[in-house]
């Protein structure tokens, strides 16, 4: 494996970034996109905004509901490890999970601490040790709670799901629509942009914005630029190219799965990011040079890293139970009368 440093790495792509008509550089170059981002996005680099992930496999069954229907090489999780069933005909599972008022009260204090410092993008995601739509029932149960959240600081919640897609059906769609989600991101790379996947981007769009958010694998290059077309025309709002991330407990794993002798780019003592030969900014020019309608996204290891720093709270707070009683934070009559009922 090769190493290359921060400053190595950016250099590599300077002229390639200087190609790129109308690129922005934000957050002090630590995100650089062309067109307009998602509010989902912007939350996460954006001084003075927080997002909060909901791993909704680990929410489920214990912590016990990682399944996935498809098998990414560049994954992180060794499935040759997990005592969990790892198979494509897995669909809707019951978790059985009732969010309960400490995890009410856990959500709404974060969101009500940020709001009195004007948050501008209240956000929230839904992602997963494994595909996210297995755990519908588990998703459309937070969506509840979000809608508590958004009235109690007085602004919606911006809500996304991160998705292969393949388990998506028009019906399932429309329950999420109906419980409030904003936006659904796809992860096309993960069936190797497969025909299904396509046409249940399209379904995704007649009821949420639609994004594609998947990694800048250099052997995706012909896929992606196959790709940048078809979206375009499905009506796909924003395209993030993810850089692969892995850290040095798992950089051997997922370089041998990779195909070995990749080069990273270290970004601290345990972060390095796979360096992909240009392939985010030569999308970009093309993207920018057709004149396709969608943004594009650098979704670095840099922004990632900058994310956690946003979204730390003040190491001055000793006690995140900023109110005592959960009932100053939440009626709990109002979240009674909500529909939790998802069977």
């Amino acid at each position: 494996m090769n190493t290359l440093s921060l400053s190595e790495g950016e250099e590599l792509l300077a002229d390639k970034q200087k190609s790129v008509v109308g690129l922005v550089s934000s957050a002090e170059g630590g995100c650089m996109h062309i067109g307009k981002l998602s509010p989902g996005c912007l939350a996460c680099f954006t001084k003075n905004n927080f997002t909060e992930n909901i791993s909704v496999a680990a929410s489920a069954k214990n912590g016990d509901g990682n399944y996935c229907n498809r098998d990414c090489d560049y994954c992180w999780d060794d499935k040759s490890q997990r005592s969990y069933p790892h198979t494509v005909k897995i669909d809707n599972i019951e978790s059985g999970f009732n969010p309960d008022i400490a995890e009410i009260q856990r959500l709404i204090q974060k969101y009500v601490y940020w709001w009195k410092d004007e948050l501008v993008i209240p956000s929230m995601s839904f992602s997963g040790q494994g595909e996210t739509l297995v755990h519908l029932d588990t998703i459309i149960k937070y969506l509840d709670i979000f809608k508590v959240v958004g009235r109690k600081i007085g602004k919606p919640v911006w809500t996304h799901l991160y998705t292969n897609g393949l388990l998506l059906t028009d019906d399932k769609a429309k329950r999420l629509f109906e419980a409030g989600l904003s936006e659904i991101r796809f992860h096309l790379g993960a069936s190797e942009f497969s025909e299904l996947a396509y046409n249940n981007l399209e379904i995704a769009n007649k009821y949420f914005i639609t994004s594609v958010e998947t990694p800048a694998l250099p052997r995706h290059r012909d896929k992606i630029f196959k790709m940048l077309p078809r979206i375009n025309d499905i009506g796909v709002k924003h395209l993030n190219l993810g850089q692969v991330q892995v850290t040095n407990d798992n950089r051997e794993f997922i370089d041998s799965k990779l195909g070995g002798n990749n080069t990273y780019i270290k970004f601290d003592d345990n972060t390095y990011g796979l360096e992909d030969g240009g392939l985010v900014y030569d999308v970009m020019k093309e993207v920018a040079d057709k004149g396709y309608s969608y943004s594009v996204l650098d979704c670095s290891v840099k922004i990632k890293l900058l994310q956690r720093l946003n979204n730390s709270l003040p190491s001055n707070i000793k006690d995140v139970n900023l109110i005592k009683d959960v009932g100053a934070m939440i009626d709990l009559q109002e979240y009674d009368n909500i529909d939790t009922n998802t069977g």
